[in-house]
């Protein structure tokens, strides 16, 4: 009967813990507008958020890349799939183990309904340079979604979500020493407002 929404003393508690948590997280990852979403784990904001992306914006092809953990290069294929869209990968760069911005904006063009990146690849050390990658994927496809995925980078790193034109950033609340079980996302408010 306690559970947050009601009107009783803790309810009123839980509701303030949750508001806070959610500031808390805003200031993280330097979040000055927008929402911060949570759910059960990365895999589930990553499929809530590409499938607002695919029902929202009219498009015929999604971009991830080969360095995606399988929460976004598994998501990318079932929302393909399920709403009929051509799943194009971008390839990394074998010098750097990162991707190139060019090599991702190669794949988008005026008909991409969202991009997925890695913002950091545990398996290869490279780390992708989001500003850039956002202009470029910008300059062709200014109405994708673009997501970042810093499951393995938001321990190591600063974050900058207000400073870098990504519409949502997406990690993991243990990889953070805390409980596992949590998945967080910052979502612009275009991708908010998408019907969800």
């Amino acid at each position: 009967p306690d559970n947050a929404g009601r009107n009783n003393p803790s309810s009123r508690e839980i509701s303030r813990v949750l508001k806070a948590g959610k500031a808390d997280i805003a200031t993280l990852l330097n979040a000055t507008e927008g929402t911060i979403l949570s759910e059960q784990s990365t895999t589930a904001c990553a499929f809530r958020i590409l499938d607002a992306a695919a029902a929202g914006i009219k498009g015929s092809n999604i971009v991830c890349s080969c360095l995606d953990h399988a929460s976004f290069y598994d998501a990318s294929t079932k929302i393909a799939d399920r709403y009929g869209l051509e799943r194009r990968v971008a390839p990394l760069n074998p010098a750097t183990g990162a991707l190139d911005p060019q090599a991702v904006a190669d794949l988008a063009d005026e008909h991409t309904v969202s991009v997925s990146i890695i913002h950091a690849s545990n398996i290869t050390g490279g780390k992708t340079d989001l500003s850039a990658v956002a202009a470029a994927v910008r300059a062709k496809a200014p109405q994708a979604i673009l997501i970042a995925d810093g499951a393995q980078h938001v321990q190591h790193g600063i974050v900058d979500v207000s400073g870098v034109a990504i519409d949502a950033y997406v990690f993991s609340a243990y990889k953070l020493f805390s409980k596992p079980g949590f998945g967080f996302a910052y979502l612009s408010p275009r991708l908010a407002n998408l019907p969800h």
